[in-house]
């Protein structure tokens, strides 16, 4: 995707592959690099209609006005013929704690690099700039293993590259759509298990749900009439609180409703 500017002025001239953070990227405003924030916009649009999206997932203004530090990684190039330069694709990627269950329903909580967008020019699809821009992201953020991403809602293009370059099979899909591998367990410790408290809280609801039903004399049950149970069972009620005049809640009382508290 060609843009109207020579990319060599302002990127590395020593790498087709530029790592651009938010700080970074707030200083690339349209008013100066108006090519270069409009590039960004038209290659996130490009993402999206590949991935058959209603809307963008990359854009300027999203990447600036996000708070968890993303970055963008722009693979380009600056052919010699031309005053121009030309992208050939990105990746957007943040830090995200996330909470994570494995196969076996095992509870964790972790931060992993997350691949937001990642896109490859329809015309240089067939190449290895994908590969590329992605090894060069891995060794960029530390040296991780592609292993210990996570990736937020992949697509089948993005599933099938990862089990091609790094043999990453059988995602573990979580509630929240992201996506990590069975490997990215392996080394970290998983949450206490809350199974007990879970099984304790489900039959106690149970529990709940049966003493809100009663039976009829023709043995038909019906539902407790909850307005009934606050009017007969008095007990159950919450106590009436009077506070201080000189504690915060006293203040608020008095603030709002005068100087008799309408609960007492």
């Amino acid at each position: 995707m060609e843009v109207p500017f020579d990319l060599s002025t302002i990127f590395n001239k020593d790498s087709s592959i530029e790592r651009i953070d938010q700080s970074r990227l707030a200083r690339f405003t349209p008013q100066r690099y108006p090519a270069l924030c409009k590039a960004i916009d038209r290659i996130g649009a490009l993402s999206a209609k590949a991935q058959n999206l209603r809307k963008p997932l990359t854009t300027l203004d999203r990447i600036l006005d996000s708070d968890d530090g993303q970055i963008l990684y722009i693979y380009w190039k600056k052919p010699e013929s031309s005053p121009f330069s030309t992208f050939i694709g990105f990746i957007r990627i943040a830090r995200k704690k996330l909470y994570l269950r494995d196969f076996d329903d095992k509870q964790y909580i972790a931060e992993p690099i997350c691949i937001l967008d990642f896109y490859i020019h329809e015309s240089e699809q067939h190449s290895e700039f994908g590969h590329e821009l992605f090894e060069k992201m891995l060794e960029s953020e530390g040296g991780i293993d592609a292993s210990k991403i996570a990736l937020d809602k992949p697509n089948e293009t993005l599933l099938n590259f990862l089990k091609k370059y790094y043999k990453l099979e059988n995602p573990v899909w979580q509630s929240t759509n992201f996506v990590v591998f069975p490997a990215f367990f392996e080394g970290i410790k998983a949450e206490p298990s809350n199974d007990d408290d879970g099984m304790h809280s489900a039959r106690s609801t149970k529990r709940m749900f049966q003493n809100s039903r009663t039976s009829s004399p023709n043995n038909r049950t019906r539902h407790a009439d909850a307005v009934s149970s606050l009017i007969h069972e008095p007990e159950l009620t919450s106590p009436r609180i009077k506070y201080d005049p000189e504690t915060p809640r006293g203040r608020k009382c008095i603030r709002d409703y005068g100087h008799s508290n309408i609960f007492g």
